[in-house]
């Protein structure tokens, strides 16, 4: 129940039936019902996006597995969904599989919903790979919003690792 000349209420999502009464200074009242549908049209937010390890040292073709909840730790906002779902929906590689003296282990990249394997490999006559995965959070009312991560693996003249690939998230 809300009163005064411009009442305000908090409605929940869905479908709301308000019965409207207007009373005027003689005493005559008016009475209507409307139907208000309360949408979430708003995407959840990718916040604080945390790998460990963040670039692949030493290039010694092992699969790396990033797992969400273990080394892979993502904070998806929405402003109604208080646990938008997360998943992996794709990942690429800079560097083709084979080809360019990486040591032709091949594939490089798997994943699936919640998780992704990535090859500690590059070419030898480059700068270091870089790859590429784009993550998805859904809200409960189906708003989706991506950002896509980037895992390097370090260039050949690093002997530390700490030479990645220096590329920004889309």
């Amino acid at each position: 129940t809300a009163t005064g000349a411009r009442p305000t209420v908090s409605l929940p999502l869905g479908h709301n039936l308000i019965t409207l009464t207007a009373t005027d200074a003689a005493g005559n009242t008016g009475t209507d019902t409307v139907l208000i549908i309360v949408r979430d049209t708003t995407p959840p937010v990718l916040n604080d996006i945390t790998i460990t390890p963040p670039c692949l040292w030493p290039p010694n073709h092992k699969l790396v597995p990033y797992e969400q909840g273990e080394n892979l730790f993502v904070d998806a906002v929405d402003a109604v969904d208080l646990d938008p779902q997360v998943r992996v929906v794709a990942a690429a590689s800079s560097e083709p599989a084979n080809g360019l003296g990486d040591g032709d282990t091949s594939p490089d990249i798997f994943f699936d919903s919640s998780s992704f394997c990535l090859r500690s490999e590059r070419s030898g006559n480059r700068d270091g790979r870089a790859y590429f995965v784009t993550l998805e959070a859904v809200d409960a009312s189906g708003n989706r919003s991506e950002t896509t991560i980037t895992v390097g693996v370090g260039a050949v003249h690093d002997q530390s690792g700490h030479n990645c690939p220096a590329l920004p998230p889309d």
